[in-house]
């Protein structure tokens, strides 16, 4: 299982060497028949999922930056869709929120239910500064 973070901004450039930043991630995984799919979340209008898949390090609009591994989980293909098929229903495309229920909130989910880890601090850290001054962002982060 590998973490794929991408630039979401080029600021990134400068506030990565002291962990801020605006990131995209995605989940990869090498499935049982030797595919590599990389699992992302992304927001819309309709209360079905929001969890899309697609090949590893292609997310569009963004800037891959690196790919961080994160371990080996072992469990059956059944298993392993089962719990893509319960995350799935955890993020519908409404439930979507840039600092609360993003892209990167998903990634996390996803690696703790896989592997029972988290992700490094640095790629959420900015939607969490956020919310604690939420009160002099746009409504449309509220």
């Amino acid at each position: 299982v590998y973490l794929n973070v991408y630039d979401l901004h080029q600021i990134n450039g400068f506030g990565y060497y002291v962990g801020l930043g605006a990131f995209h991630t995605g989940v990869e995984v090498n499935t049982e028949n030797g595919e590599d799919i990389e699992y992302c979340f992304g927001g819309h209008s309709f209360s079905f999922s929001g969890m899309f898949e697609i090949k590893p390090k292609t997310a569009t609009g963004v800037k891959f930056r690196e790919s961080i591994y994160m371990g080996e989980f072992k469990m059956t293909s059944k298993d392993f869709q089962e719990l893509v098929d319960a995350i799935a229903d955890d993020f519908s495309g409404l439930s979507y929120h840039p600092l609360k229920k993003n892209c990167n909130t998903f990634s996390e989910e996803f690696i703790k239910r896989l592997l029972n880890k988290d992700v490094p601090g640095y790629i959420n850290r900015l939607a969490h500064i956020g919310n604690y001054f939420s009160c002099v962002l746009p409504s449309t982060f509220n």
